[in-house]
């Protein structure tokens, strides 16, 4: 990132003269949003940032529109190496996590046919948490099978915990952390996937939900949707942030329909095994870091 770490790499680039590749992960020169959640602080990161991003030999960023926006700061005078590379995602494997997922999906689920609905994600405000989970307390009082699963931590997870409390429902689960080695687990184990944040810069657990052959629900504000991975009824179900109205919709639809689930699901997997493969992307990062050394 071009704050705290880029400031340090700044340094030993000034010092050493190795080359200097910063990762620009969210769109933060661009939020006011994030300003003004820490408005001191982060009025000292700015300059430090663009600083950091002017004698930067390589900028990498996940989304189309970051790039497009960086391009026009930074490469009006210099040949800069801006490109645009997703995380590079592991997949979820039957051989190495099926039985896990199993194993999460069996303690979860009164009866074989219930239906799992997941969040995976940090626990702050951005994610809308709380939207998902009124929609849900709503839907359950008309489907008596289907269950929530929150995979995640955060500044939120108390509140959330609270409102869960509140709508009284017993099947709103909150599972906290989970290691990155183990999360793919609860991707097979789910039904639906669901993320219906406000602003998400990409979003790899829409690649990890995929991979599982999972369907997703997720908001226009998402670099997933901007780039093309996430496609309304393609393989996902695509609506307007903060819109109830279309997250219950999109539920319901996809509770109601197992071949709607499934077939969402299966072209969500093709579309990830052909564009985000994991040694694919592995690649593309060490020519972007070759591109670096020479950009010197």
């Amino acid at each position: 990132e071009p704050y705290r770490a880029g400031f340090a790499g700044w340094m030993f680039k000034k010092t050493t003269k190795i080359p200097l590749s910063v990762e620009y992960h969210n769109d933060t020169f661009f939020d006011r949003e994030w300003l003004n959640t820490r408005p001191m602080i982060h009025r000292i990161y700015i300059p430090i940032g663009k600083k950091v991003m002017r004698i930067a030999d390589s900028i990498r960023c996940v989304n189309r529109k970051n790039k497009s926006n960086l391009d026009k700061i930074y490469n009006a005078n210099r040949n800069k190496v801006i490109e645009n590379i997703p995380v590079p995602t592991q997949f979820f494997s039957k051989e190495e996590h099926l039985k896990d997922a199993i194993i999460i999906r069996s303690s979860i689920l009164k009866s074989n046919d219930g239906i799992i609905i997941l969040f995976v994600g940090r626990l702050v405000p951005d994610k809308r948490v709380q939207n998902l989970i009124n929609v849900f307390a709503e839907l359950h009082k008309c489907y008596k099978n289907i269950y929530l699963n929150i995979v995640g931590d955060g500044i939120e997870k108390r509140r959330l915990m609270e409102l869960a409390y509140k709508v009284g429902n017993e099947r709103i689960i909150f599972e906290g952390y989970v290691s990155e080695d183990r999360v793919l687990s609860y991707f097979g184990a789910c039904d639906i996937f669901v993320n219906p944040s406000v602003k998400e810069t990409y979003g790899k657990v829409f690649i990890e939900a995929m991979s599982a052959g999972k369907p997703v629900i997720c908001t226009t504000n998402t670099g997933a949707v901007e780039d093309g991975l996430c496609a309304n009824g393609v393989n996902s179900i695509v609506i307007k942030p903060d819109n109830l109205d279309e997250l219950k919709a999109a539920l319901v639809k996809l509770i109601e329909s197992a071949f709607l689930r499934k077939q969402l699901g299966e072209q969500g997997l093709l579309y990830a095994k052909q564009k985000f493969a994991y040694e694919k992307s592995l690649q593309d990062m060490k020519d972007f870091w070759g591109k670096t050394v020479y950009a010197v």
